[in-house]
């Protein structure tokens, strides 16, 4: 059944792309393996700039 509300609602998802883009578990990013992924990532990025630039 569809069910159609005017106006505002604290529990209604707008924009399910953007609700589901946005919704994740803390445990994804503050764990030892995401952390060590994260800082490989990130090192493997500096990397890359430096040697773009030449230093």
């Amino acid at each position: 059944m569809l069910n159609i509300y005017f106006g505002e609602m604290e529990e209604a998802i707008y924009n399910p792309a953007v609700y589901f883009k946005n919704t994740y578990q803390d445990s994804w990013i503050t764990n030892e393996r995401s952390k060590a992924m994260i800082i490989k990532c990130l090192m493997r990025q500096h990397v890359g700039i430096i040697a773009q630039n030449g230093s």
